[in-house]
């Protein structure tokens, strides 16, 4: 059996244990929290549809994330009047689980599409049959040594599994077209961006990726005729949304945060979101600081991720200002810095380039396909990754348990979980 097939069985493999270990947290572990913050927000478009008949409601949030959940709920409604018609209100029972399904279902196809989409940017660069360790190893990482599960069940009801799915898709179609293979793909990748719009509106912004990669060929991109079936597919998606606002506000177009502003766009709080101990993404999930240093590697010309080195740059940046120019730069009494899972697809680039360098260390003079571990590095590497997967799940076993406080942890409270005490 070649490596190659070997890597892509044991990601399978990986996948369906991880959702499945999932789906058993769901079902005797975890106390819903459905209707928690903007969860709650983003879910209640589905009740007063389809049972309230409701269809002059309004929330400052787009419905994208709803018409995601929509077909788990239909379901569980179905079911629900089917075994217990009076609790067919869109509220507990299978509705709760209904959700948390539908953030395993679209944790599972997001992990899918990064691994896909890191193995055809090595294919492009290398040719067929390229080693699929290293993508394999960058699922294995951002599942284990992020938050992403604690967002792909507790709470899926918020925006960030959907985006981290629709995201995926994006720049996997992106990818796609890069590498040569176009009829139908433009259309396609409109209607995912639109879709990235529905389910918050500031994913916007990664139409940028689209744009900056392969940064030489931005011209070609802006000209009509290429722009044409992109504009369509991402129309066909978004009017009916802006008809909805114009049927419930009188408006087709909001400024839906009109009474909340960027406080901070000066004085952006940096220090918080990567290292503070309330929120630090990189204290709180560490595996996240070989994917920044991921970013050295790919600028490398040789590199294969190197067409798509400025698009990954700018997106990760422009949503870590973003966040960190908020004037709730925590968004909220929930675990870690939320809305670094919408670009955890981007991510995943740079780590994977930072992994390849690590473990498949490549020599001057030898053929590409020819590669040897540096030792040392790979020790280290080794260590660190066991080392911060286990601070990862230690704290989010934590907070599990109620022994972090989620909306600012501490220090002291980040030791206790670290030794698995309390």
């Amino acid at each position: 059996m070649s490596r190659n097939l070997r890597s892509s069985k044991l990601f399978i493999l990986f996948i369906v244990c991880t959702a499945a270990v999932m789906a058993l947290y769901e079902i005797l572990c975890l106390d819903h929290v459905i209707g928690y913050l903007d969860g709650k927000l983003y879910y209640q478009y589905l009740p007063e549809w389809f049972i309230e008949k409701n269809f002059s409601f309004y929330v400052k949030y787009p419905f994208g994330t709803a018409l995601l959940e929509s077909p788990f709920f239909i379901v569980a409604h179905l079911l629900t009047k089917l075994i217990n018609p009076t609790n067919a209100t869109g509220y507990g029972g299978l509705y709760e689980y209904a959700v948390g399904f539908a953030g395993i279902f679209y944790f599972v196809f997001g992990s899918v599409l990064i691994y896909k989409t890191l193995v055809v940017i090595e294919d492009t660069h290398q040719g067929e049959g390229k080693e699929n360790r290293a993508a394999f190893i960058t699922i294995v990482l951002l599942t284990l040594g992020t938050f992403l599960p604690y967002y792909a069940t507790r709470y899926a009801a918020f925006s960030h599994i959907y985006t981290y799915f629709a995201a995926s898709l994006f720049i996997y179609l992106t990818v796609k077209i890069k590498s040569g293979e176009k009829p139908g793909l433009s259309f396609l990748l409109g209607i995912t961006a639109g879709l990235l719009f529905l389910i918050r509106n500031v994913n916007i912004v990664f139409v940028f990726f689209y744009l900056l990669t392969d940064i030489k060929d931005v011209k070609s991109k802006l000209k009509p005729k290429r722009l044409l079936f992109n504009v369509l597919g991402g129309l066909l998606v978004v009017i009916p949304q802006f008809i909805y606002w114009k049927r419930t506000t009188g408006h087709f177009i909001l400024n839906t945060y009109s009474d909340e502003s960027f406080s901070y766009l000066l004085r952006p709080k940096f220090y918080e979101i990567f290292l503070s101990d309330a929120k630090g993404i990189l204290i709180l999930s560490p595996i996240l600081i070989f994917s920044f240093l991921g970013f050295f590697y790919i600028f490398k010309k040789e590199a294969p991720e190197r067409p798509y080195a400025v698009a990954a740059l700018f997106l990760t940046v422009i949503e870590l200002y973003l966040t960190a120019a908020w004037w709730c730069w925590w968004l909220g009494g929930v675990y870690g810095v939320r809305a670094v899972i919408d670009i955890f697809p981007i991510m995943a680039i740079p780590l994977n380039a930072f992994i390849k360098t690590i473990l498949y260390k490549r020599d001057e003079g030898e053929a590409p396909d020819s590669q040897k571990a540096f030792k040392p590095a790979k020790i280290i590497f080794i260590i660190l990754c066991i080392l911060f997967v286990y601070a990862n799940l230690a704290f989010l076993l934590a907070a599990e348990r109620g022994l972090l406080n989620e909306t600012f942890t501490t220090w002291y409270e980040l030791k206790r979980a670290f030794f698995l005490q309390g």
